[in-house]
């Protein structure tokens, strides 16, 4: 019988379930298919452990940036003539005066960061610290985490 080919053996890597009785015969007996299949296997993890990218958030960082949003769409109210930081961009442009475009677009922007981290200081303050969750090190090779604060 001829060797697995490649597409046979990624689509077992992706579903084991998949092998039909006559692939699982030969995939037995075949040293060969063997290799080839733990080297496909492989390659699957690693590139799973590259694209897993969703650490745990903790608690005390906030979920949504809307603070930050409410605060950059506020600027927009310059926009129907009812002033704010937003008036300082909109002149800015409509004059052709950059340097004040800049200062609107710094001054909303410092307004939104401050307003973010205000809101996520008084978050923390407000979670006890027992429902806090800590910072943590993930080892993609083993099932254990390292927790920074007793690090």
């Amino acid at each position: 019988m001829a060797h697995l080919n490649d597409g046979t053996l990624r689509r077992i890597v992706d579903d084991p379930d998949a092998i039909t009785a006559p692939d699982r015969e030969h995939y037995a007996t075949c040293a060969e298919c063997r290799a080839r299949f733990d080297a496909m296997a492989e390659d699957a993890r690693a590139t799973s452990n590259l694209l897993d990218v969703s650490p745990q958030r903790p608690a005390d960082v906030p979920n949504n940036p809307s603070a930050v949003n409410i605060v950059a769409t506020a600027t927009l109210a310059a926009l129907v003539a009812w002033g704010g930081l937003g008036r300082f961009i909109v002149d800015g442009l409509g004059q052709q005066n950059y340097p004040m475009l800049y200062a609107g677009a710094i001054l909303v922007g410092l307004l939104s960061l401050i307003v973010e981290f205000s809101l996520a200081g008084l978050q923390r303050l407000a979670t006890p610290a027992g429902l806090r969750t800590s910072k943590i090190i993930r080892d993609p090779d083993s099932k254990t985490a390292t927790n920074l604060a007793a690090a």
